[in-house]
């Protein structure tokens, strides 16, 4: 059964990644790897001018995203506080860039579609739009349960924002990385 969990639309806007890898993400792993797996940490906004060992934590979670930088991908996070959240690329991107996670007062939120397999999407998606970057973070989160779901049936997607044309997003099929997000997101526990 999917959770509906209210997100805010710039949840991750204060992220700090962890260069702490995740158990099984060695070197040989990487190279094969469809996904990317590691740890966040958000910190109170009061506390960004002190060193990390003295910030206050305001949350954590895990991000996993798509390691394949030669095509538009995805990046899905997962907090209990906050719940599931993806942003999507637009362009070849790196996410392993903290780049993603910044604030920016370039961002606008549009309406949007995205639809699994050139099916009509059922009801407008919210995107807040780093046209900069090159990426849309949904607002809610029935968008990132929509990739998942197609990801583990195989099925493109199809996503549409203005003032870009519509983006073909072709996810890699599950790996151990991407199970074991789906297996310590409290998003996807069941009742």
């Amino acid at each position: 059964m999917r959770f509906l969990v209210a997100a805010s639309a710039m949840a991750l806007c204060a992220i700090s990644a962890s260069a702490t890898p995740v158990e099984g993400s060695g070197a040989a792993d990487k190279k094969a790897a469809n996904w990317e797996l590691r740890p966040f940490t958000v910190y109170d906004r009061n506390d960004i001018g002190k060193p990390v060992q003295e910030r206050r934590i305001s949350y954590s979670g895990v991000i996993v995203h798509t390691a394949d930088i030669s095509q538009p991908g995805a990046l899905l996070t997962c907090s209990e506080k906050f719940g599931l959240s993806v942003m999507f690329s637009l362009k070849p991107v790196d996410f392993s860039d903290e780049d993603y996670f910044a604030s920016s007062r370039q961002a606008r939120t549009f309406n949007g579609s995205l639809s699994v397999e050139g099916e009509r999407p059922q009801l407008p998606s919210r995107f807040v739009v780093r046209r900069k970057l090159g990426v849309v973070q949904s607002v809610g989160s029935e968008e990132a349960y929509t990739a998942v779901d197609a990801l583990y049936a195989g099925q493109s997607m199809t996503l549409e924002v203005p003032g870009f044309d519509p983006v073909n997003i072709y996810l890699p099929p599950p790996d151990s990385s991407l199970r074991a997000f789906v297996a310590d997101c409290p998003a996807f526990a069941k009742p």
